[in-house]
């Protein structure tokens, strides 16, 4: 009789949470997340945490059009809180995938983000693409990364930058503590290479490197604080999400 009733109590407990978090609105969700902290803005947020929409959503003041987030209910049942989100604006950000909560990371994004939002040492255009791109850290490690990704940003920018340089691509990876995407190209004997690099503690660092420059490359990246060196041209970018 006593296991009965206490059954029934827990299920009733259980089923009052759902409904409770059913009716929670999303931009309680999103502030108890601190990604307004990492950058994450919108003009008008409706919906609740199963299914919500951010309008004119902006990351670090790049537009990421109508975003639409919501809890995903199958990852709740082994214990992980995650966001699914999709994302889609004509010229802006496009694309889908999962934000990790509990173990902080992200979850097969398939999306292309614009360059031209970002604040970049140079001025770029084209775009950043994800496929298949996931990583996570547990305990302040790296534990799982996958997924490719590449830009078009130097040839794309050829105009602007009086140069054009190769498009890079590269896996993402676990190296250590942090999540690394190791970027390559080569384009007419120009070998430029990105190393971005991500830690749990939200910390970025850029390094990238060219050889083979010739005068317009150097007078490129000359211009945009790339110092010459025994090994080619380099710079290092560093910050905080």
């Amino acid at each position: 009789m006593m296991r009965r009733l206490f059954a029934f109590l827990l299920l009733g407990a259980l089923v009052f949470v759902l409904a409770g978090l059913a009716l929670l609105p999303m931009r309680v969700v999103l502030a108890a997340a601190r990604l307004d902290r990492a950058g994450l803005s919108a003009g008008h947020v409706t919906g609740s945490v199963w299914g919500a929409k951010l309008s004119e959503a902006r990351f670090r003041g790049a537009a990421l059009g109508t975003l639409r987030l919501g809890l995903a209910p199958a990852a709740l049942l082994t214990g992980s809180v995650q966001l699914q989100f999709s994302t889609q604006g004509a010229g802006e950000a496009s694309g889908v995938g999962r934000l990790l909560l509990r173990a902080p990371g992200l979850a097969q994004v398939n999306a292309t983000v614009p360059l031209s939002g970002f604040s970049t040492p140079i001025p770029l255009r084209g775009s950043l693409r994800f496929v298949g791109v996931s990583f996570r850290f547990a305990k302040g490690r790296c534990v799982g990364a996958a997924g490719r990704i590449s830009t078009d940003a130097l040839s794309a920018s050829a105009a602007s930058l009086g140069w054009q340089g190769p498009d890079l691509e590269g896996p993402v990876t676990c190296v250590g503590n942090a999540a690394i995407a190791n970027l390559v190209g080569e384009r007419e004997g120009v070998q430029v290479q990105a190393r971005l690099a991500l830690d749990a503690g939200g910390m970025l660092k850029l390094d990238s490197s060219a050889a083979g420059l010739d005068a317009a490359g150097q007078a490129a990246l000359g211009a945009a604080g790339f110092v010459q060196g025994p090994d080619g041209w380099t710079r290092t970018d560093q910050g905080r999400l």
